[in-house]
């Protein structure tokens, strides 16, 4: 999140319930669904990661070396191995049924 502000682009917040989608529709939400996985990572593959966000590309691109460096910083005190944290992945999603 240290590295988000500077570099994202999103400047409205996002309906990511749906609200606005479904509004009037027959469609109504029903669940939360959250799946979790650990993955080893270095810096590197966190910064390909990011980059495939088209709202973050342009701002990272442009800063590259100093984007990636600060990522460096903020993952060392995490390694387990050499330049390699171990985090958990949090997917989630909302399950809408039509009726």
């Amino acid at each position: 999140m240290k590295l988000r502000a500077p570099y994202g682009a999103l400047k409205e917040p996002l309906d990511v319930y749906g609200h606005a989608r479904f509004a009037g529709t027959r469609w109504s939400r029903q669940q939360f669904l959250r799946v979790t996985a650990q993955k080893q990572f270095s810096a590197r593959d966190l910064l390909a990661h990011a980059l495939s966000y088209p709202n973050l590309m342009e701002a990272i691109l442009k800063d590259k070396d100093n984007f990636e460096s600060r990522l460096e910083k903020l993952l060392a005190p995490h390694y387990v191995s050499p330049n390699h944290a171990v985090a958990e992945f949090v997917s989630w999603g909302l399950e809408y049924r039509r009726h």
